[in-house]
């Protein structure tokens, strides 16, 4: 399994968890990143969670450059 396989893996389960409610946190480097609400109601023009991870990623390498880490986190 690969990085990113992980990922979306690990933003599955905090989803499950979640069950619509509180925040998913993404943090880069040690550094908070960016956020997914979990409880907004999705439209068809709303980003997927996974869709949102995927995002992140791609920009992220262009900012950074080498990722060292990427963890997230369920905040409720």
């Amino acid at each position: 399994m690969n990085y990113k396989q992980a990922l979306i893996k690990e933003l599955t389960s905090l989803l499950r968890k979640a069950r619509g409610k509180g925040v998913i946190k993404m943090y880069v480097n040690g550094q908070e990143y960016g956020e997914y609400d979990c409880s907004v109601e999705q439209s068809i023009d709303s980003k997927s969670p996974t869709d949102w991870l995927n995002g992140n990623l791609i920009f992220m390498k262009f900012r950074f450059g080498k990722i060292e880490s990427v963890n997230l986190k369920l905040v409720k």
